[in-house]
């Protein structure tokens, strides 16, 4: 049987190995700012603009994140919450969020590098350039006419095909045409060629010869046709 002291120290002993690794997983835990390499922004004057620091941590409550603006190759001034400019925190889920600074209307001296930090870790630098909306229209207006003024070139074999099938279409419409004209010759002469006959059938007979093989069918036809006149006996 364990004595209730050896149980005590037991509970002590395990304790204390949970809170040493305990404390090495958090020495090995960092926070980690990420921000994108080569970030940059390009902003009209006058406008509201928001950059984040998105920030992993390892344990609640969140760090505490600063930004600043590099004002040399070393010196950076912090950048304060102002009337101007506001920092601001969103938790996005656990042991994850994001820092961001906003800047209410942004000027042209905010033009700069700029950059979060957190318990030693720095982040990227993020670069803002800052134009006037005259800038913003000339460029807006050289890329439309840039656009609009490059033609695109047509290859030769493109140029090639293109007038192949432009004679090809041209000669099919022209054969038609023909088989058509020459169709509608043809019938035209087979209609004259039957009005000529008929024609000549009728000048053949003369009108004298006509007469007789009239008076003919009327001597020789039948007594009892009823389209005959009556015949008189002479007494």
């Amino acid at each position: 049987m364990i004595s209730n002291s050896s149980k005590v120290l037991l509970i002590v002993l395990i304790s204390s190995v949970l809170l040493v690794t305990l404390d090495a997983d958090n020495e090995d835990c960092t926070t980690e700012l990420l921000v994108r390499r080569n970030t940059n922004h390009e902003v009209v004057s006058g406008q509201k603009f928001r950059i984040d620091c998105p920030v992993l941590f390892c344990n609640n409550p969140p760090p505490r994140v600063t930004w600043y603006k590099i004002e040399g190759e070393r010196d950076r001034l912090i950048i304060n919450s102002n009337n101007r400019i506001r920092i601001g925190w969103e938790e996005i889920k656990p042991l994850e969020g994001v820092s961001f600074l906003i800047f209410q209307k942004i000027l042209k001296i905010d033009t700069g590098r700029y950059g979060c930090k957190s318990e030693g870790s720095l982040s990227h630098v993020i670069h803002i350039t800052v134009i006037e909306e005259m800038e913003a229209t000339t460029k807006t207006h050289i890329t439309i006419t840039t656009e609009t003024n490059e033609h695109p070139k047509t290859e030769p074999n493109s140029i090639f095909w293109m007038y192949v099938c432009s004679a090809a279409g041209i000669g099919s419409f022209l054969i038609i045409v023909i088989i058509i004209s020459v169709i509608w010759m043809q019938g035209c002469k087979g209609k004259s060629r039957k009005e000529k006959q008929t024609e000549n059938k009728y000048n053949k007979i003369p009108l004298a010869e006509q007469d007789i093989q009239i008076a003919t069918r009327v001597r020789y036809s039948p007594r009892g046709d009823s389209n005959l006149p009556p015949s008189f006996n002479s007494q």
